[in-house]
């Protein structure tokens, strides 16, 4: 069975039709491997990975999967013909490049899991390697990051049909029908998911999600708590844990906790940082605040709204040249976006300092 076939119809991401563009493009690309394996990746890691934030990262891995899979497929083409290298479930089997390169993949995955493209080269090479389960897992997770929430679902189910035991399209499958708002289904995927999964970091979240959902956001701090321990500098769980920290009126503790969450992560992620900031500013920790804001426009320097933020953290502060500074700032890099974020009320009293 080919993946994604009579499936997805139009939508389906069509393995068949991609792979002998990568050949073609692997085969144009041979001339310049050498160059770039003897010095591009040890460059940019000396570079770039100690200021770099998590998709920066990523895309860093990424790039050099990408240069292992057309090493191996420039390789491969003349020994098989190209017309039946993208059937061939398994042709690549064994091969240490290609677990090389999937492993520098999920790593990118992990850093940053909005990254374009990565579980489309991830379900590639995992055809290849003759694992369908593995190629439906990481389809469905293609589909969810363009949206695609529907065909998500049904490669998610194929991989759990392919592979029942494998807590990974469960975990995949809670997050998806969690996000999707269907609590009924997330409670019916947890109560009979694997213990693997209920320990995992996404099955504290799911119980996490699930007690808010359910109308006892009491419950949800603490599982919220151990899944990022799990997967520490996770933004959009952090995003979750504010209200509930806010409600609890642990403004400072709050924004501690967070703040140490995120040193313990692979790379920083700057909403993240926002988020604490958030947290310390309405919690009148204000000077806390402009660090955290400080580290976030480290990572995202074009981010008008960061620079207004700091702008109002130092007038809270009285310190009213460096809050013309943050403004100044924030006009050079866009005047217009600028303007619009004055509008609201929350910054009224930054409105005089344009300059």
């Amino acid at each position: 069975m080919t993946p994604g076939a009579g499936l997805l119809g139009p939508a389906a991401l069509d393995l068949r039709r991609v792979a002998p563009v990568w050949l073609l493009m692997a085969l144009a690309a041979l001339g310049s491997i050498v160059a770039i394996r003897h010095t591009g990746p040890r460059f940019l890691e000396a570079g770039v990975v100690e200021r770099a934030d998590a998709c920066t990262l990523a895309e860093m891995r990424f790039h050099a999967a990408e240069r292992l899979w057309r090493e191996l497929a420039a390789e491969r083409v003349e020994g098989a013909a190209a017309e039946r290298l993208p059937r061939t479930l398994g042709i690549f089997a064994g091969d240490e490049r290609l677990a090389r390169a999937r492993a520098l993949l999920d790593e990118a995955a992990t850093l940053c899991p909005t990254l374009n493209g990565v579980h489309e080269l991830l379900a590639d090479l995992a055809w290849w390697s003759g694992d369908q389960a593995l190629t439906h897992y990481h389809l469905g997770l293609e589909h969810r990051s363009r949206g695609e929430r529907e065909y998500a679902a049904v490669e998610l189910r194929a991989a759990r049909r392919l592979a029942p035991d494998d807590a990974r399209a469960v975990a995949a499958l809670l997050e998806l029908e969690l996000g999707r708002g269907n609590r009924w289904l997330a409670r019916e995927l947890l109560n009979e998911a694997p213990a693997e999964v209920l320990e995992s970091a996404v099955g504290k979240w799911a119980e996490s999600r699930l007690a808010v959902l359910e109308g006892n956001p009491a419950a949800a701090l603490e599982p919220l708590r151990a899944a990022l321990e799990g997967e520490p500098g996770r933004a959009d769980w952090i995003g979750e844990m504010v209200p509930l920290l806010r409600e609890r009126g642990e403004f400072e503790s709050g924004g501690d906790w967070i703040v140490a969450n995120i040193a313990a992560a692979p790379a920083i992620d700057a909403r993240a940082l926002h988020h604490a900031a958030y947290l310390y500013f309405e919690g009148g920790h204000y000077r806390k605040a402009l660090g955290a804001l400080d580290r976030a426009i480290a990572l995202q320097p074009n981010s008008v709204l960061l620079l207004v933020e700091k702008g109002l953290c130092h007038v809270r502060l009285n310190e009213m040249q460096a809050a013309r500074a943050a403004m100044e700032a924030a006009f050079a890099k866009n005047p217009a976006v600028c303007a619009r974020v004055l509008e609201d009320e929350r910054f009224a009293e930054l409105r005089d300092l344009r300059p």
